[in-house]
């Protein structure tokens, strides 16, 4: 009777328990049950063990069109995920123990990142230039994309304006003529959540001034003595004034 009370007991012992391996353990949890990113932010998760050992464990997304893991710190066993946001949705990252039982999870929530008007950073500035010379003029603009442009002139002191055809850049340059002196310009940045205007910028044409260098050649006198006398004159550069 003792021999079989003691193979008994021997065979109970003998077998590991059956436990579940879809089943979360005591000793493995997340450190956050839950976060929320924006697209394209980032968030960095741990799988916290007990007793102090090192698990290894490996890092997995049950949807990585919203969010994707890597594993990180393998010195920690992989103990670490960092999760970036891909679209808005929801994903559940999970850390499961490799060779072991038990897994942590932690419910990902993925925003769209807030939408911003345009903001002008950079205005358009006073321009200088000269008859059949570049006229050119751009601004610096922030906010959601897609940013779109449109110039627009004025010829009556920004009293009234108008749209540029084809202006329709960040920079904005032509050739100026005379009659282009004192044209205003300004640029309006917009995308789906507003628009802005930015401040008037001048334009001024200048003409040239007429500079001439005088040649000098000797010439004699009828008494055999050097004068100097204007030979011709010639035409040597523009000044902008």
């Amino acid at each position: 009777m003792k021999n079989l009370i003691f193979c008994m007991l021997l065979v109970l012992f003998s077998f590991p328990a059956i436990v579940d391996a879809n089943e979360p353990v005591v000793g493995i949890a997340m450190n956050k049950p839950s976060t929320s990113i924006q697209v394209g932010g980032t968030d960095q998760l741990q799988a916290i063990f007990a007793p102090d050992v090192i698990w290894h464990f490996t890092w997995s997304s049950s949807n990585p069109a919203v969010a994707t893991v890597i594993a990180e710190r393998p010195e920690m066993g992989n103990a670490y995920g960092l999760v970036t946001g891909i679209s808005p949705g929801t994903a559940t990252i999970t850390a499961t123990r490799i060779n072991g039982v038990g897994y942590a999870t932690c419910v990902v929530t993925v925003s769209d990142v807030p939408a911003t008007m345009p903001t002008i950073t950079r205005h358009p500035m006073h321009s200088v230039t000269v008859a059949n010379g570049p006229a050119i003029f751009n601004v610096i603009a922030t906010g959601t994309e897609p940013l779109t442009y449109q110039w627009q002139r004025s010829n009556d002191g920004g009293n009234t304006w108008s749209s540029i055809i084809g202006a329709n850049t960040a920079n904005y340059s032509f050739t100026a003529q005379f009659i282009d002196d004192g044209a205003y310009f300004r640029v309006v940045v917009s995308n789906n959540d507003g628009s802005i205007t930015s401040n008037i910028a001048q334009l001024d044409v200048n003409g040239p001034a007429i500079s001439f260098s005088i040649k000098h050649e000797p010439c004699w006198s009828l008494h055999r003595r050097p004068i100097y006398c204007v030979h011709y004159a010639t035409l040597t550069q523009y000044v902008v004034v």
